[in-house]
């Protein structure tokens, strides 16, 4: 199967997947996009409908081919098995670099953990300056960590949009952190600072508890 363009705006073509069915009766799927910046693949057994693998893994795929209001680079492994119709058992591995939503980004890697087991979500969330849990169950969601000076940039770059270069060939990749520090280029910083403690029931998310510090800083 191939595709050259994907719904919802995503810039994430082409799109090429293999499917093969086992004499067993074991369904083995296979999916790349963006240049195999972005790879799935899963094996399935029809006889007990469970997922025997699941994998997905992200090779430095830039996030603006996701969404024009994303910038930044994701790369990691997100993996599972389990019941199609149960709770399948995860975990994954992240980490994004030069996070930015519109013109705000983060300055320092983020790297997220998460695991699921029994119907219950455990993430963890951390940058310089930050440490964040979350975990969930079906009854409700709970969030805590610590904020020690988690650095936010207002950017502006008129150099134009990021490259990341064709992942087939042996050249190297360029990101924002790459460029050159004669770049035109100007950014203000928000430092935050505090403890987060937020926890309620599904219901009652439009209202959580929570404390924030913001120090501006120029």
């Amino acid at each position: 199967l191939q595709a050259d363009s994907l719904p919802y705006g995503a810039d994430l073509a082409p799109l090429h997947a293999e499917l093969f069915l086992h004499p067993d009766r074991h369904l083995d799927v296979k999916a790349q996009v963006a240049g195999q910046q972005l790879v799935a693949a899963a094996s399935l057994d029809l006889t007990t409908t469970r997922f025997d693998t699941l994998r997905l893994s992200a090779h430095r795929l830039n996030l603006a081919r996701w969404s024009p209001g994303l910038g930044g680079v994701i790369a990691g492994t997100w993996q599972g098995q389990g019941p199609v119709n149960g709770r399948i058992t995860t975990a994954a591995g992240l980490r994004l670099d030069s996070l930015q939503w519109a013109d705000w980004r983060l300055s320092a890697p983020l790297y997220l953990t998460a695991r699921s087991d029994g119907g219950r979500l455990d993430l963890a969330a951390k940058s310089e300056g930050a440490d964040l849990s979350l975990w969930a169950d079906a009854d409700s969601v709970h969030l805590a960590g610590d904020l020690t000076g988690l650095r936010i940039q207002r950017h502006v770059d008129s150099s134009g949009p990021v490259t990341l270069g064709d992942p087939t060939r042996d050249e190297p990749e360029t990101s924002p952190d790459t460029r050159p520090d004669t770049e035109p280029d100007s950014s203000d910083s928000l430092f935050i600072r505090g403890k987060v403690r937020a926890a309620a029931p599904w219901q009652a998310l439009r209202s959580p508890a929570a404390w924030l510090d913001i120090v501006s800083a120029a």
